[in-house]
């Protein structure tokens, strides 16, 4: 037994709890933060069940309680300190370079372009934004996005607007969705001209509350960042314009670090935004993407190119050839061997061939690498030629729904449908959009029927039991999952599930052992 106010960590306790928390949150605590992982223990103990009234503590005892998985006390004593270990510092438009870049260059660039698509399919077609404040803490982040949104579209009425602010914080959310802050939120300039417009001030002056038009732009939900569950349209985190991730990443491992990018990469559309924290500004782990420069400030865009990386870096190449890490992002100057010389002259270039390149194939191949809007052109030129071809309608509302047309995309899949009552694909398609309609019974009966049309396909039954999750049907979901993981299990290791985007059976297995995990808790 011991002080809570006095608590320190010997080498065993603190590896022991550095490792619980590092599995159950992705939260890391290196030895130069070993007296952080202290602090957020003792604010935690004083308010422990086991603690109550006296001011000592069993270590030990409350090691069993937070580790004991099947344990309801133990989940919520440890959501409890993982909320105390995750309290972040936050304020509206932090970081007046990266908002800068925002305000005059990002969103004005995404609301003319989703204009222009717009316009392309009708006049009365909403224009739509799809935006992530990933690890919001309080809010201020994903309300400072709807505010420059509001200053930016005047005719917001009009566009379908997502904001979505995700954090591991169950308590911090609750107040962001309060949206009641003090001064201290108010430390930028930016934020101080744009409190006067969207915020009262309080009765007793210390206080302000922002206004209901801009709250009701923000949607908050729980993710934890490092489980594989996104992107998916079930948690309304795939298709996205703009993921901002600032200063989260820096509690993570570099291995957790690079999951999570790579998840963010593919719930990017393409030619959209990934906006970091500078701390945590590294080329090679944002390899994927194209680093854009703006004033102060570096923002990453997803073109479908990697950015180049050289096998030979002067003066700076490990010799395990491991990229190394970019403190700086003044650009780098590469210094690269001597071509090779050839003793007589090269050999000449094969003549090219002709090849004739099937529309729909090369469709498919499109929305696999996120070009959907692309994807769309070739399967009308599909259909232009073969009018009954069934299985290009079914990719096409499949490609509509990437894009977010949700209206062409079930005209497609029932057209699918009409021509073919077999053709899978367009049953999945319909029930994703008749959850975006909140509509679920229909898309439990659409997905129903994928599973009957292939009992051995795992998609299916995967989405099934999601959307059973969604409606509150939890035994249903938990059966569903079972059958789910056992399919899954029997698909080979080195093929892609199909139509998940070139998933594996691994990662699929994954996502779903866990979430069948937190429904049996």
């Amino acid at each position: 037994m011991a002080n809570i106010q006095n608590l320190t960590l010997n080498d065993s306790d603190y590896i022991r709890f550095r490792e619980l928390i590092l599995a159950r949150s992705g939260l890391h605590f290196p030895e130069h933060k070993r007296a952080d992982l202290a602090i957020g223990l003792s604010k935690a103990l004083v308010e422990s069940s086991l603690v109550s009234s006296k001011p000592n503590y069993d270590l030990g005892q409350y090691y069993n309680l937070i580790s004991d998985t099947l344990s309801p006390l133990g989940q919520h004593e440890l959501g409890r300190l993982i909320n105390l270990l995750t309290i972040g510092e936050t304020y509206f438009f932090r970081d007046e370079a990266q908002f800068d870049a925002l305000y005059t260059h990002i969103l004005p660039s995404l609301i003319e372009r989703k204009r222009a698509e717009a316009a392309a399919i009708g006049s009365n077609t909403p224009p739509q934004l799809r935006l992530w404040s990933a690890g919001c803490a309080s809010g201020e982040e994903p309300y400072s996005l709807a505010i420059l949104l509001k200053e930016l579209i005047p005719d917001l009425e009009r566009w379908r607007i997502l904001i979505l602010g995700t954090d591991i914080n169950h308590d911090i959310l609750k107040r962001a969705a309060e949206a009641r802050y003090s001064d201290w939120s108010f430390r930028e300039n930016r934020a101080k001209l744009f409190r006067a417009k969207y915020f009262t001030t309080e009765a007793n002056g210390r206080f302000y509350q922002l206004n209901d038009a801009i709250c009701r732009m923000v949607t908050f939900n729980y993710l934890n960042l490092t489980e594989a569950t996104y992107p998916n349209y079930y948690n309304n985190t795939a298709n996205m314009d703009l993921i901002v991730c600032r200063n989260v990443t820096i509690y993570f491992t570099q291995e957790i670090t690079q999951q999570i990018i790579h998840r963010f990469y593919e719930a990017l559309a393409l030619n959209n935004w990934l906006m970091v924290g500078h701390a945590e500004s590294s080329l090679s782990t944002y390899r994927a993407f194209q680093a854009r420069n703006f004033p102060n400030t570096v923002l990453y865009q997803k073109t479908g190119q990697p950015t180049f990386w050289p096998e030979i870096w002067h003066g700076s190449a490990p010799t395990n050839s491991k990229p190394a890490y970019l403190t700086t992002l003044e650009p780098t100057k590469f210094t690269f061997e001597p071509a090779t010389q050839f003793a007589s002259p090269p050999p000449s270039p094969p003549k090219p061939v002709s090849v004739q390149v099937d529309t729909y194939e090369l469709a498919r191949t499109l929305i696999e690498t996120g070009q959907s809007d692309q994807a769309v052109q070739q399967l009308q030129i599909k259909l232009a030629t073969e009018p009954k071809f069934a299985p290009a309608y079914a990719m096409l509302g499949r490609a509509y729904a990437d894009l977010g047309r949700w209206k062409e995309a079930k005209q497609a899949c029932e057209q699918a449908i009409s021509l073919n009552k077999l053709s899978t694909e367009a049953y999945l398609i319909l029930a994703l959009i008749y959850q975006n309609e909140n509509k679920l019974d229909l898309a439990i009966t659409n997905l129903k029927t994928a599973t009957y049309l292939d009992h051995k396909a795992p998609l299916p039954f995967f989405n099934l039991a999601m959307v059973y999750q969604k409606n509150g049907q939890i035994e249903l979901a938990k059966r569903t999952f079972e059958v789910t993981i056992r399919l899954l299990e029997k698909w080979p290791t080195d093929k892609p599930v199909p139509e998940t985007g070139g998933k594996s059976a691994v990662y699929l297995l994954q996502v779903s052992r866990q979430i069948l995990n937190g429904l049996k808790k």
